[in-house]
Parts: structure tokens; C-alpha cells; sequence
């Protein structure tokens, strides 16, 4: 166990080398905040992409649009419907009839476009959700065709080609977080270190003069270790409270929201 006062000792002699060494000091404590910043500011950006990715898997692969006689016979739609939702690809099809499809146009580009005309333009279509096993393009393209061959089937679109670009751009990028979280931590090793080396060399007869009197390397290196403890505990509390400056003046929204596929055959 550490006696009282040599703790109080480790202390005060690490409190003393964090305000003698300025420019050290000042140099661990700006490397380490703005590390921890740039760490914050990634790992936010690893969650939002991952909230991204994930809306967007919600979102349709398909959407097959439904030819005007067959989306007025309520017969020939649930036949259609029912169809679709029995192939063995389906995961899940959901049915958006003309007003739900005017209040999703309404909802992301005004109501201002559509007060032009004088009744609903939009058609009515099936959102069409596949098993994963089939999410591929080689797979999608066949079961595109499965769709079309159904009778009542104006169009069939195919979202797979923004899904296959998410896809990459979710692997670029988490190479990309990984080669800085290397830089960053490789960074912050080579400046704490220096600077400790530094901060040796410069108390270099303090320390050799502890060596002559019989202190023991424990002794010797505590106060060096508390002081880097403080540098860490500064450099942190700067980087949070530039993160809460940041979220403050951008405002993140609380939710990512990913624009659906356009309406119209």
C-alpha cells in the first residue's frame, strides 16, 4: 500500500511538472483534445451512416405498379396483390393505394406540384420487399420479370442499384474510419511519448539525483504518470465541450431520413 503522504507527494510533484513544462504541456493537451474530438465526430458519423443503411433496407426493392383497370376492379387487385405475395422471393408486399401515394408526393415535394391538376395522378402500386437470398442484382433482375409477366403489372422498379452503391459506400467508409482511427491513434502515441521524453530529458538531473539516493523506478515514474493523467483528463474535458459546441451549432437531426423511390410508372 502507498503511504498518505508519499500519494500526496506523487501529487503535488505531478501537479507542479503539468504547470513547470508549458509548451509540453500545452502540446499533449491540444493533441489529445482534438484526437478525442475527431474520434467523437467519427464515431457519430459510424452511427449515422449504420441509421442510414438501416432506413434503407426498410425501404422497398421493388415497386410494381398497377395498370389503371386492374387498380379499379378491387377483385383483380387483391388477386394481384395475393400473387405477389405469394412468390416464394417475398418477404413482404404492401399495397399504397392513389391517396397514399398524394399524401407521400404532398409530404416531400409540396402540395404546390400537384395543385395543377384537377384529380389524382399518381398510380397506385405494391411495395415489395424481398428475402435477402434474393436482394442480389443476378436474383433481382429475374424476379423483376416474375413481376412483370403478372397480369394487372404496368411497371416494375427496382431499387437494387442504390442498394448495391450503400452497400460500397458502407465498406469505403468504415475503411475509411479505420485508416484514421490508425493515424489519429498512432498520432497521439508518437506526441505523448515525445513529449514524456521531452519532459525526461528535461528533468533529466532530477531524475539521475533520485537514482543516487536509492528511489526506486515506481518512485521515480509516478509523478510522470500523474501528470499525463492530468494532460488526459484536461484534453478530454476540452473535446467534450467543443463536441457539445459542434452539435449545438449544427443541430443533427434526430433521424436520417431516406427519400423513397419516385412515384409514376
Amino acid at each position: 500500500m502507498i503511504a498518505m503522504g508519499t500519494l500526496f507527494y506523487f501529487i503535488r510533484e505531478g501537479i507542479r511538472g503539468f504547470f513547470q513544462a508549458k509548451l509540453m504541456t500545452f502540446l499533449s493537451i491540444v493533441t489529445i483534445a482534438v484526437v478525442l474530438l475527431l474520434a467523437s465526430v467519427l464515431a457519430v458519423g459510424v452511427i449515422s451512416v449504420r441509421a442510414l443503411l438501416e432506413k434503407a433496407v426498410e425501404r422497398a426493392d421493388f415497386v410494381v405498379y398497377v395498370k389503371e383497370r386492374t387498380a379499379a376492379d378491387p377483385a383483380s387487385l387483391a388477386a394481384l396483390l395475393t400473387a405477389v405475395r405469394n412468390l416464394p422471393q417475398v418477404h413482404q408486399a404492401a399495397l399504397v393505394d392513389k391517396s397514399a401515394a398524394w399524401e407521400r408526393f404532398a409530404a416531400m415535394y409540396g402540395r404546390e406540384m400537384l395543385g395543377a391538376v384537377n384529380e389524382n395522378p399518381l398510380p397506385v402500386s405494391i411495395e415489395i420487399t424481398a428475402k435477402k437470398n434474393y436482394q442480389s442484382l443476378s436474383a433481382a433482375a429475374g424476379l423483376k420479370q416474375r413481376f412483370e409477366a403478372l397480369d394487372g403489372v404496368e411497371a416494375v422498379r427496382y431499387a437494387g442499384e442504390w442498394m448495391d452503391f450503400l452497400t460500397k459506400f458502407k465498406w469505403y467508409f468504415y475503411i475509411g474510419v479505420i485508416f484514421l482511427a490508425v493515424v489519429m491513434f498512432i498520432t497521439l502515441h508518437s506526441t505523448i511519448s515525445n513529449t514524456i521524453r521531452l519532459t525526461i530529458y528535461a528533468r533529466n538531473e532530477l531524475v539521475r539525483n533520485m537514482h543516487l539516493v536509492g528511489a526506486t523506478r515506481f518512485f521515480i515514474a509516478m509523478p510522470f504518470i500523474i501528470e499525463g493523467m492530468i494532460q488526459g483528463l484536461v484534453g478530454g474535458v476540452i473535446a467534450v465541450v467543443f463536441f457539445f459546441m459542434l452539435k449545438t451549432v449544427f443541430m443533427v437531426a434526430p433521424s436520417l431520413r431516406v427519400i423513397p423511390l419516385a412515384w409514376g410508372p
